[in-house]
């Protein structure tokens, strides 16, 4: 007996099962960021498979009652059925932002029980409920920066923020900038096409210096910010990045021992710095990211990944972090900041 799907548990080491069955390694591949796609969200219920099956770090089955867990495991998703349910429960949080919200609400729409949800909501989009609205919440408060003359304390109230503070708070976290400022430098550089800022922003590879090769399918004609982000949804300035124009391969300095994810964001060179962040559904952009996380030891080898950008999906979680803002301010004097 033999379990066809592969599981990702301990790098190169299959899990081996009774009677000759063999769950194999899963090899690293790219993802759009949330990884809608049903590959990546297997990849993810595989690892946590391999974690409910109790294996040792050698990768062995240590009893057939473990073994009959990861078989039942694995057999369990239905992919088009999760994402289904993800898509509707994103839906009407795109439909009632501006609502409160909890996790009752959002596993009704998703038609499952509030627990399973919860579960099935973070293997499609990698990011819990709460997170994947705060990110559409400011995606959206971005917008409104962009495209209205709404005052900040009212763009809060509509996109769900009682409080302005907190509204302040999130919105710089996630975005690298307070909603003041940012609407500032939109107003000031908005017009700009993002191929003019990413020209000054590539640099050049350093010899000797520790880096991670990424080679990005699909980069050709575009402006491309790739970084090492600190948690599952980017936010703030990168731990780590690198700014490429009509390149494929990207040379990614390697910041201090850590986990990170590795997501790059490709635009067209032409288009205006504004109309890409006043774009909460990603029209404007290409994504991809990495499964798993990019671990980093101290004085370990960088490595050599890959990535393939596509359109965002439904349930990919809104790219908030302002990168082309960024890019504005480090090309900017000190006197102009």
């Amino acid at each position: 007996m033999s379990i066809d799907t592969p599981v990702a548990h301990h790098p190169g080491r299959p899990l081996r099962l009774p009677a000759g069955a063999v769950l194999s390694p899963t090899p690293r591949a790219s993802r759009p960021v949330g990884a809608a796609t049903a590959p990546a969200v297997i990849a993810r219920w595989r690892q946590a498979c391999s974690t409910a099956a109790g294996t040792d770090p050698d990768g062995i089955c240590g009893s057939p009652d473990r073994c009959d867990a990861a078989r039942a495991c694995l057999a369990e998703p239905d992919i088009p059925r999760r994402v289904a349910s993800v898509s509707r429960a994103v839906q009407r949080m795109r439909r009632h932002l501006a609502d409160p919200h909890c996790l009752t609400d959002h596993a009704q729409a998703g038609m499952l029980s509030p627990f399973h949800f919860h579960r099935v909501f973070r293997m499609v989009t990698a990011a819990t409920p709460g997170r994947f609205l705060a990110a559409l919440r400011i995606a959206e408060a971005q917008r409104l920066l962009i495209r209205s003359s709404m005052r900040v304390t009212d763009i809060a109230a509509s996109v769900g923020y009682a409080s302005l503070s907190s509204f302040t708070n999130q919105f710089t976290r996630l975005v690298g900038f307070n909603p003041r400022a940012f609407r500032s430098l939109v107003d000031a550089a908005g017009d700009t096409p993002v191929g003019v800022v990413g020209r000054r922003l590539v640099q050049p590879v350093r010899p000797g210096r520790p880096a991670l090769t990424v080679t990005v399918s699909g980069a050709a004609g575009s402006v491309l910010f790739t970084g090492l982000f600190n948690g599952g949804i980017p936010q703030g300035s990168p731990a780590a990045g690198a700014v490429t124009v009509d390149a494929d391969v990207v040379s990614v300095p390697v910041p201090g021992p850590g986990s990170y994810e590795l997501l790059s964001v490709g635009f067209d060179p032409q288009s205006p710095i504004a109309e890409v962040l006043a774009d909460p559904q990603g029209r404007r952009r290409r994504v991809a990211a990495l499964p798993d996380p990019v671990r980093i030891a101290a004085g370990g080898p960088a490595g050599a990944y890959h990535l393939r950008l596509r359109r965002p999906q439904l349930t990919d979680p809104p790219i908030v972090v302002a990168l082309p803002l960024l890019g504005v301010l480090a090309t900017r004097s000190p006197r102009h900041r």
